[in-house]
């Protein structure tokens, strides 16, 4: 009977914020036709969401979950161990989606794509704990009322333990060259990047970057730091 449970019954495990709709298949095994994640009042659309729980999991009492997640170019590919109370496991973590949705939450005028690609992240009280990954923004924009001014792509990559995760920013292409490190550390974030190329001439994107930056002597030194 457990085994065919129906997959509605999900709805009433789903963890606040998570929304499911026309759900099919199997409590252990099923798929939802609309999926959304609310993060601070914000609606993200995850689209068709399929998971699998597997049964032997829950023997050693660290049920994990495979989810997958599919809208537009919008991708997410992860499976999830709950590891006690307010502790996950995320093993790997591979998604796409494009930075509007950071938009929504933060007064940030770019654009482009984020893909994340993590072997595996850890998150208690939700807070990362650890990781080893890499993030990247693709076909980087800032969008201003002129015209959008392309950027560039850049890399980070991310590791770290006992909820102190450090990285280091690289330019892959583009004609704002980014470098520098950033780190997390529980609750506070410190940010030391430097800017330079032919993009820091573009007058509009110059005033905007004076906002969080300092002219330097090859573009502009980024230094900030503060709590999440």
């Amino acid at each position: 009977m457990l085994m065919q449970a129906p997959a509605r019954l999900a709805a009433f495990l789903l963890p606040q914020g998570l929304q499911l709709e026309a759900l099919s298949g199997t409590l252990w095994q099923g798929a939802a036709a609309r999926g959304t994640l609310w993060v601070d009042a914000q609606a993200l659309g995850l689209g068709r969401v399929t998971w699998r729980v597997s049964p032997w999991s829950l023997f050693i009492l660290q049920p994990s979950v495979e989810v997958t997640s599919e809208w537009g170019g919008q991708r997410l590919r992860s499976a999830v161990s709950f590891n006690g109370p307010g502790r996950l496991n995320i093993e790997p973590l591979q998604a796409q989606f494009e930075i509007a949705f950071i938009r929504k939450m933060l007064p940030l005028y770019v654009g482009g794509r984020i893909n994340l690609d993590f072997s595996h992240l850890t998150l208690e009280g939700g807070r990362v704990q650890s990781g080893d990954g890499r993030v990247q923004w693709r076909d980087a924009v800032w969008t201003a009322n002129s015209g959008d001014v392309p950027l560039g792509h850049y890399s980070v990559a991310l590791s770290g333990h006992a909820g102190e995760l450090s990285g280091r920013v690289e330019t892959v292409s583009g004609p704002l060259q980014v470098s520098g490190d950033l780190k997390l550390m529980a609750n506070r974030y410190s940010i030391d990047l430097a800017l330079s190329g032919p993009a820091t001439a573009n007058r509009a994107l110059g005033d905007a970057l004076r906002l969080l930056a300092q002219p330097s002597a090859t573009g502009f030194a980024m230094v900030l730091s503060g709590e999440l």
